[in-house]
């Protein structure tokens, strides 16, 4: 009898946990969908609270209420949200990468240069961090440097028009006209509207 009781009580429990791991995880995704449109935090929050979201989804629940913050302007919450994510991360650049350009619309243009080379440091193989500092290097003026960040990710395999754009612009800037031409030609072929793209985040050749 006692032993059918603590079978039940298991199993009990077990059903139990089950359901809160899939509530979880449907808070979880309705944070990510409601992202997508909403300004609202509060499913985030509710994802973030539940103590059995396992280190990866809550990186995921932080880094999606961190964008949230970012769209509306909320930066401190922001810079909040993106420092638990490398918290829960050290080893991942995606979260120094999202604080740094939190940062740099502070105007805490050290902070984010920090967080960017800190991104580059703890995955240097992975190009994102370059197209992310070497546009902050565009923005900045320092356009060798640019260069030299967009030439480091345009050896992956996978180069979107804005990178081409990017390294284009810091070229005709730096008095590279040819070259940099050929890179902006080569990143309209890719995307007709890049132009337009990068004009709204303040690039122009």
């Amino acid at each position: 009898m006692k032993r059918l009781l603590a079978a039940s009580i298991l199993i009990s429990s077990a059903v139990a946990f089950t359901a809160s791991l899939a509530s979880s995880a449907s808070d979880l995704a309705a944070c990510v969908r409601a992202s997508q449109q909403s300004k609202d935090t509060a499913l985030c929050t509710r994802a973030i609270n539940d103590g059995s979201l396992d280190p990866n989804a809550r990186v995921v629940a932080y880094s999606t209420r961190g964008n949230i913050h970012l769209r509306n302007g909320q930066l401190d919450e922001a810079v909040a949200d993106f420092t638990e994510v490398i918290g829960l991360s050290p080893g991942s650049s995606g979260g120094y990468v999202q604080r740094a350009l939190v940062y740099a619309q502070k105007g805490d243009i050290d902070r984010a240069f920090s967080d960017y080379n800190m991104a580059v440091r703890v995955n240097p193989r992975s190009p994102t961090p370059y197209v992310a500092r070497g546009l902050a290097y565009l923005k900045a003026g320092n356009y060798d440097a640019a260069i030299r960040d967009y030439n480091v990710a345009l050896t992956a395999s996978r180069s979107p028009a804005d990178w081409h754009y990017g390294r284009g612009v810091a070229k005709i800037k730096s008095g590279n006209p040819s070259e940099g031409n050929a890179d902006i030609a080569e990143a309209i072929k890719r995307d007709p509207r890049i132009a337009e793209k990068m004009a709204r985040v303040g690039v122009t050749p």
